[in-house]
């Protein structure tokens, strides 16, 4: 299918766009869409980099990335928004394209030895570009969102407790 903003209109209307992005962000419209689309393989997908305040004055973020959307194009405020948006356009990608013909590079079990034995990777491609975006503490465990700026996947890693050294009482 030959992608024209007549065509991106209508997936447009079979998926809408809802997040409200940041003040200074590019809006998602047609002329983006048109772009995305050209850039795009069966393999592509977004996802979303938490971007923490840089500055005192500054905001966190959560940047949307993917084909025709480099980093700082388009951002949230919201990590609810810009995973909306993501998903819809994974979905639109998924329509035009067709499914994703790749698969997982590591298991889970492959994985933890590549990244103890070797250095951290991406589960999916098994690239070293990673990046560590939001973490979360609950009792003794952290689970900590990591994305790859090779493929764009997305995943959470679990770290555990193992106790504690070097206590000082002084």
């Amino acid at each position: 299918m030959k992608v024209t903003k007549e065509y991106c209109a209508d997936l447009l209307k079979r998926h809408e766009l809802v997040g409200e992005v940041a003040d200074n962000s590019e809006q998602l419209g047609l002329d983006k869409l048109v772009e995305v689309l050209e850039q795009a393989d069966r393999n592509s997908r977004f996802r979303v980099s938490w971007d923490p305040a840089s500055y005192e004055d500054d905001d966190e973020t959560w940047d949307l990335i993917g084909p025709g959307l480099p980093f700082g194009t388009v951002y949230y405020y919201c990590r609810k928004d810009a995973e909306g948006d993501r998903d819809t356009l994974n979905a639109i990608l998924r329509e035009h394209l067709g499914k994703v013909e790749r698969s997982a590079e590591y298991t889970p079990e492959a994985h933890l030895a590549k990244s103890l034995l070797d250095k951290p990777c991406c589960p999916a491609c098994g690239s070293a570009e990673i990046e560590t975006d939001e973490h979360r503490f609950k009792g003794a465990t952290c689970e900590v969102l990591k994305g790859c700026h090779d493929c764009n996947a997305e995943w959470a890693e679990k770290y555990v407790l193992q106790g504690y050294h070097d206590l000082r009482l002084d």
